[in-house]
């Protein structure tokens, strides 16, 4: 039944989404991008740093944005109002200065792209997965019995959900970049308390283990 199940799954084609191109951001003076670097891994409160003058703010804002891009946390699209207006610049570089510190320890999204299967593919197992939970919730219906069986496994199940659900935010091109690594570091987190991250091993979609061969 399973089986059936699964390839009838995968026969279902998921929505082709449109490709998204970032905004370009230039590239900045050496100099400057020291001074973004420095204001941005600096830990305290913002608003002791002095405004750059106006006369400097195109310079240190396009530094800063640069920066920010490129160490993935600021997604090129929010370049149309972070760090754009000189009244916003603590509130801006405060929320820069938390990504930081929050996503140091997190890979770039590039360096993981080729541990996890194409979009396509998860989501088709995840449609799988939710089949295979109501097939469970039925079962436990009409064999009380077994509930607790069937209780454990719909939590290994629900994990198994939880876990590619992440890598579905986390291959979504379409998500801010910032938002796709926070769903890395959620996936991180996770599958680490099952097993070590550095062995590049991915949760299976559903408990395979508790299927027995006939």
């Amino acid at each position: 039944m399973f089986s059936a199940l699964l390839f009838t799954t995968l026969a279902i084609s998921s929505p082709q989404v449109p490709e998204v191109q970032p905004i370009a951001v230039e590239k900045p003076l050496p100099s400057d991008c020291l001074y973004a670097i420095m204001l941005i891994q600096c830990e305290g409160d913002t608003e002791k740093e002095p405004v750059p003058h106006k006369d400097q703010w195109k310079d240190v804002s396009e530094a800063i944005q640069h920066i920010a891009v490129k160490w993935q946390i600021m997604d090129p699209r929010e370049c149309r109002y972070f760090m754009s207006n000189r009244d916003d610049f603590h509130g801006d570089l405060q929320i820069l200065r938390t990504r930081y510190h929050q996503f140091k320890d997190i890979p770039r999204i590039e360096e993981i792209a080729g541990r996890f299967p194409d979009k396509d593919t998860i989501n088709k197992c995840i449609q799988f997965n939710r089949a295979f939970r109501k097939h469970l919730e039925t079962r436990m219906l009409w064999e009380s019995d077994r509930a607790d069986l069937f209780r454990a496994v719909i939590a290994e199940t629900d994990y198994a959900y939880k876990a590619w659900s992440l890598m579905c935010e986390i291959k979504g091109d379409l998500f801010y970049v910032t938002y796709r690594r926070e769903a890395l570091k959620k996936y991180m987190d996770l599958v680490k308390q099952k097993k070590p991250w550095d062995s590049g091993e991915i949760p299976d979609y559903v408990p395979s283990w508790r299927f027995q061969q006939r």
